[in-house]
């Protein structure tokens, strides 16, 4: 199954969509914010990134660009944006 990065601000989304896509088999990561998604993608790149477009301070759109600048091996990455 796949390794799924969830980045959301909000505690509960970040919860529910962990719950939901680990009872799926997949493997879960979770993210408060852009700076703590970029940690775990610099550690151990996921295969999908899930993210909120809001968030304080650096939202998921430039989160996204920024992940693609800095691991641009990670192209066949599944971007969904929530």
């Amino acid at each position: 199954m796949a390794r799924i990065l969830i980045t959301d601000d909000d505690d509960a989304i970040r919860r529910s969509l962990e719950l939901h896509y680990r009872a799926k088999g997949h493997e879960i990561v979770t993210a408060a914010n852009a700076s703590e998604a970029l940690d775990v993608v610099d550690a151990d790149p996921p295969n999908v990134v899930i993210s909120d477009i809001r968030m304080p301070g650096e939202d998921g759109l430039s989160l996204l660009k920024r992940i693609r600048v800095s691991h641009p091996l990670l192209s066949g990455l599944i971007w969904v944006v929530i």
